[in-house]
């Protein structure tokens, strides 16, 4: 039996999840368009695209619907993909969000439910995305691989001050990064020792340089290129007061905790999955309203008690539920599920 896992591209944070799969299951390939940059545990495939009349056609692999397990997204500009989740032919096993940050649209929505309906297993992100199908689909077929990042056990530089805001990540307007300069210049005004430290690249760079220097602490605001290695992330990390995305947070909730850094943002807007992380007043402080209110509730972590508790939180939810077993042993799970029914056939 092999497990095929189909990644268009193999996201650098990917490769030590899928070296755990591949050290418990040697018969693990993963294929991609693009081979993975760092040394691997598990055997890699190059996948095929064509460009067809009706999409991107790609089937290159040699998957045994006898025998073989196939672990993918529901990629709907790949038409042989889609051929093989919907004839249920094979242990087929949906790994995705869910139904999204969007729920979907009119018509994806009840396409992705048919879809895990057809196949053999689905795994989701979070508990929410696996309860939003359990309204309509058996439950032990639904299983959860908590997103996270293989990373390194990490021990702070008990010598580094923690005297900053951080930020890390795109430069987006869907970011909210012009309202954390305008909440930083509030705080700024009021404590004269504190930085802010944005790390990333993208679209607003320009204007929010443009901002920092109009509010008046352009000296107390550093902008630093992009870096997603946990050696480039620890040097911010271990100044870090709290990670600070206003209006949406992803992989950084991971990432911060792992370092036991508290996390403020702002609930109700589209975040990626793991924000469902964050839980207020424990790893991570909320805001509801504007600039002014973001600045008082960054000003509540300067309490150092408060501040402490909270990172003492943060790393105890890394290591409880976002370390990089919990997520295999939620692939390990839905894959015996498949061994287990290899000779039935999935039913709607």
């Amino acid at each position: 039996m092999t497990i095929y896992i189909i990644q268009r591209r193999i996201a650098e944070y990917r490769i030590g999840v899928f070296n755990a799969i591949a050290r418990r299951r040697r018969d693990l390939i993963v294929c991609s368009q693009e081979p993975p940059k760092s040394p691997t545990d598990f055997k890699w495939m190059h996948l095929q695209f064509d460009k067809k009349k009706f999409g991107q056609h790609a089937w290159n692999i040699p998957f045994d619907v006898e025998n073989d397990i196939l672990i993918t997204g529901l990629d709907l500009r790949n038409p042989s993909l889609l051929s093989i989740i919907f004839s249920s032919r094979g242990q087929v096993v949906i790994w995705s969000h869910g139904f999204g940050r969007r729920w979907g649209s009119f018509f994806i929505r009840p396409l992705r439910l048919i879809a895990a309906a057809r196949v053999t297993a689905s795994i989701f992100y979070t508990e929410s995305g696996r309860d939003q199908f359990a309204r309509w689909l058996a439950n032990d077929k639904l299983f959860v691989a908590r997103n996270t990042i293989a990373l390194a056990s990490f021990e702070a530089d008990p010598t580094v001050c923690r005297d900053s805001y951080l930020y890390f990540g795109d430069y987006r307007d869907e970011k909210g990064l012009m309202e954390l300069l305008d909440a930083f210049a509030v705080v700024a005004a009021e404590h004269p020792s504190v930085r802010l430290v944005l790390v990333g690249s993208g679209s607003t760079e320009a204007s929010m340089k443009t901002r920092a220097n109009r509010g008046g602490f352009s000296d107390r605001i550093e902008f630093h290129p992009r870096t997603s290695t946990p050696e480039g992330l620890k040097k911010f990390l271990d100044r870090a007061i709290a990670t600070v995305s206003p209006w949406h947070v992803g992989l950084s909730v991971v990432q911060s905790f792992w370092a036991g850094v508290p996390v403020v943002t702002r609930p109700g807007n589209r975040h990626a999955p793991e924000f469902e992380y964050c839980v207020e007043n424990e790893n991570s402080l909320f805001y509801r309203g504007g600039a002014n209110e973001l600045a008082r509730v960054m000003e509540r972590l300067l309490n150092s008690d408060l501040r402490e508790e909270m990172a003492r939180n943060a790393r105890k939810y890394y290591i409880e539920k976002l370390d990089i077993e919990n997520m295999v042993q939620g692939f390990e799970a839905a894959i015996a599920f498949c061994e287990e029914r290899r000779t039935l056939r999935p039913s709607i």
